[in-house]
């Protein structure tokens, strides 16, 4: 419902607000999504860390007595991992690019560790020594998954990718020297990603627009409240339609070019 909302106030369609189950897809394009859902794990998630919480996972629901079966802790456990299958179910042919869907299912990494360090209270209260052994090699996952984390995400937001220009991170302190408030909307519409060079600029407003057609996507974000326009400088000659509501720049070099929208003159 909260999706639904922010798409209708921010005139978007970003947010996908259907199901996608896994029984409507064909044979094949179930191993397509298979497939990417294995290479971005791979990929993402900590390799040690990850292998580790797959067998915690097969533990915390093998029920040690029969009695332990019928507890609340065992049954909450089981009804969460059934919840992630059927989830993961439900929304299947998503995962094949939108890895994060996997962040509404990570609540079962808490909930696992709770439920085995609670079937294991009485043997740590006995056996001291494991216990802290158990610690510290939690501790140094913990240590190890952090460094990993910490390697991707610098990948990821790498200030010298070919889609991110370093420039930007560099123009940003600059910006309200050059007029550009902090509230300002920018419209960067050649940028492939959702929101990379607003990040990078720390500035709200609209991307994703790859290949305008027409000069009329302008002046529709320029209606929604854009006071500015962004573009890599070399657009400005493969886009020719461009000069037709373009004027002098407020900054431009070899890269990026930056024109402040009230300034266009419209010409049908």
């Amino acid at each position: 419902l909260y999706a639904k909302y922010y798409d209708q106030i921010h005139h978007s369609s970003y947010f996908f607000l259907k199901s996608s189950p896994i029984w409507d897809l064909t044979p094949a394009k179930r191993s397509v999504v298979w497939n990417h859902i294995s290479n971005w794990t791979k990929e993402f998630y900590y390799p040690t860390g990850r292998h580790l919480f797959y067998g915690l996972v097969i533990l915390s629901i093998i029920p040690y007595k029969l009695k332990h079966a019928y507890s609340i802790n065992y049954l909450l456990n089981v009804i969460c991992l059934a919840g992630i299958v059927c989830f993961s179910a439900l929304f299947f042919a998503q995962f094949q690019d939108h890895d994060y869907y996997v962040v509404t299912l990570l609540f079962i990494i808490p909930v696992t560790l709770t439920s085995l360090l609670l079937r294991l209270q009485n043997y740590f209260s006995i056996h001291q020594k494991t216990k802290y052994i158990t610690q510290l090699l939690f501790l140094g996952l913990l240590i190890a998954s952090s460094i990993y984390a910490k390697g991707r995400t610098d990948k990821r937001f790498n200030n010298k990718s070919d889609w991110v220009y370093e420039e930007l991170y560099e123009l940003e302190p600059r910006l309200v020297g050059l007029g550009v408030a902090k509230n300002d909307l920018i419209f960067a519409p050649f940028d492939p990603s959702p929101n990379i060079t607003l990040y990078a600029m720390k500035r709200k407003g609209w991307t994703r627009m790859n290949s305008i057609s027409a000069v009329e996507g302008i002046y529709k974000k320029q209606q929604l409240g854009a006071k500015w326009i962004i573009i890599p400088t070399d657009s400005l000659i493969s886009n020719r339609y461009l000069h037709k509501v373009i004027s002098e720049p407020t900054y431009q070099s070899e890269k990026i070019s930056l024109f402040r929208l009230q300034e266009l003159n419209r010409q049908n």
